[in-house]
């Protein structure tokens, strides 16, 4: 890498003056980097020398001293080696106005920028979560820049999420983050700096929510207690709505012509289900006076109803069982579940639903297309997919479900 000073005589204002400059080359790449200072070409001598202006000649030469200083400290640190020229360029500027160059490629303050500008609401919840891990796991992050995120500094932190934290899976979702930030700070040119080319994001493989038919019409027949019926209806409406997930139905949903109509959180992309009598019945059964349902209007924010809906779903099907104490308080009872489904969670709905699908040999494209995915190939872009397959998928499914044969 060499640095040179330079006059562009090009760039003459109508002064008779010329900005100095300093140039640095690297492998067939170079940056030009203005000084601030300016000479009157005549007097040019070359290298840095002023004809008769011993004063302007040092301040050259100290600009040069500067930058040179900037590149060896980078040099020394092995830093360099990460940094595109135009990062080696704001260090050496940053050194001219007394600024820090970690100022200018902080690690943390890209990641807060980059987790704001995320479009779904919980996505962005997600990274702030990491960056609060972040926080915790290190004091001093404020000041880290991309550079210190090294392999070793990604073990650590996930031996210190591992250490009662997080679980595998948990862990594996900070991580993710922190390689969506390195991700997009290469791309816009802030780093070349990469510890995900040696560290091995770890997970372990998750479990199959998919309840299987039987299982599913034993879920849809079962007694329950009068407080839970709402939750297992909830449950049941989702499911008949193709897995539709707990916020858009509770939020975002609207009724018209005989379909459900939403813009999808997750994605910000238009949605629309036909609405089979059977969802039908449950939306009349709890229809909500401004939203689809009561339940949005019960709860300030869907989240709460959200965790109570998943806590009573794993208590569904359950035998009630009270047992005296015999000790001292006579009075006193323990009450214990037997439970049927206790691993249930709303995200069986979406997941079954998939695979019913699948299991009746309805096309993957269409399968697709009725969970929201994106398309899979640029073609599909330019392809409005037919909802009226979508519409007789489902239909396919509850008719399975429920055991309904049609002529």
């Amino acid at each position: 890498m060499k640095i040179n000073v330079t006059l562009r005589k090009e760039l003459t204002n109508k002064n008779g003056v010329a900005p100095v400059s300093l140039v640095i080359n690297d492998r067939g790449k170079r940056v030009i980097i203005p000084t601030g200072l300016s000479a009157i070409p005549a007097t040019w001598l070359g290298g840095g020398m002023i004809r008769g202006d011993q004063q302007l000649t040092m301040k050259i030469y100290n600009k040069l001293n500067k930058a040179e200083s900037v590149i060896a400290r980078l040099e020394l640190s092995g830093e360099i080696q990460h940094l595109t020229l135009s990062q080696i360029k704001s260090a050496i500027i940053g050194e001219f106005e007394g600024v820090a160059y970690r100022r200018k490629n902080n690690f943390i303050d890209y990641f807060r920028n980059f987790a704001d500008t995320r479009p779904a609401t919980r996505t962005r919840e997600i990274y702030h979560a990491t960056i609060k891990a972040l926080s915790k796991y290190d004091s001093k992050i404020a000041s880290k820049g991309f550079e210190d995120i090294t392999v070793r500094y990604l073990t650590d932190f996930h031996a210190y999420l591992s250490n009662g934290r997080a679980t595998l899976n948990g862990a594996a979702i900070h991580l993710r983050n922190i390689r969506a930030v390195f991700n997009a700070a290469i791309d816009e040119d802030l780093t070349l700096f990469y510890p995900f080319r040696k560290f091995r994001i770890k997970h372990s493989q998750t479990r199959k929510k998919n309840l299987g038919v039987e299982k599913l019409r034993e879920l849809w027949n079962c007694e329950v207690e009068p407080h839970q019926e709402r939750y297992l209806d909830f449950w049941k409406l989702s499911f008949l709505l193709i897995g539709i997930n707990t916020k858009d139905l509770c939020e975002n949903c609207v009724l018209r012509e005989g379909r459900v109509e939403y813009m999808r959180a997750k994605t910000h992309k238009p949605y629309s289900i036909k609405v089979e009598p059977e969802a039908m019945e449950i939306i009349n059964k709890y229809r909500g006076e401004n939203r689809l349902l009561s339940f949005s209007e019960n709860f300030a924010n869907y989240k709460y109803f959200a965790m109570k809906v998943n806590h009573e779903l794993k208590r569904l099907g359950g035998k009630r069982i009270v047992k005296r104490d015999a000790g001292h308080y006579q009075h006193s009872e323990v009450v214990e579940y037997d439970i049927t489904f206790p691993d249930l969670t709303m995200y069986h709905a979406r997941h079954t639903w998939a695979s019913l699908a699948a299991e009746l040999d309805i096309p993957k494209e269409t399968i697709a297309a009725a969970l929201g995915h994106s398309q899979s190939s640029v073609t599909d872009i330019y392809i409005d997919f037919d909802s009226k397959k979508i519409d007789e998928a489902n239909r396919r499914v509850i008719d399975y479900v429920l055991q309904i044969t049609r002529k």
